[in-house]
């Protein structure tokens, strides 16, 4: 192999959720395995600035960035959502709110040798969903400084 090439991974599927809270921030969560399930990576974050039917999207988007990361050429990201897949692969019109994260999904998957976006019954998603929701119940960054009191308590 020449000096400063990455080797690369033949294949891998990626598990994605996103969870939308009313709060405003979204926990994403992503599980990149290889063709024998063996885990290579995995992502639990939080998304802020988004409407929330857009969370599925940008977990999407993550596991795709992710991919490319880890230097994988052949990807398949599954998601529970049939209507977030099926606007992505064309087969049902886009609503407005959801086209730029759909147009961004779109762009990512160009970037890959093979990749496709397909569906999976959620009971086989349990592990991203998990991760999803344990970032979307994390307090925001930066909220802990503004519940501690200004002035010391004494006793």
């Amino acid at each position: 192999m020449a000096r400063g090439k990455r080797r690369r991974k033949a294949a891998a599927y990626a598990l994605c959720e996103g969870v939308p809270r009313s709060s405003g921030w979204h926990g994403i969560g992503v599980v990149i395995r290889d063709t024998r399930h063996h885990r290579l990576g995995a992502l639990a974050d939080q998304v802020r600035g988004l409407p929330p039917d857009r969370a599925r999207f940008a977990a999407i988007a993550a596991a795709l960035r992710a991919s490319r990361r880890l230097g994988i050429d052949r990807l398949i990201v599954y998601c529970h959502d049939p209507s977030v897949v099926n606007q992505i692969n064309r087969r049902e019109p886009t609503p407005p709110e959801r086209l730029a994260g759909c147009l961004e999904v779109r762009a990512l998957l160009n970037m890959f040798r093979y990749a496709e976006v397909a569906t999976l019954p959620w009971p086989k998603n349990l592990e991203a969903i998990g991760l999803a929701r344990q970032a979307a119940a994390q307090p925001p960054p930066g909220i802990a400084d503004r519940a501690q009191p200004a002035l010391p308590l004494t006793g």
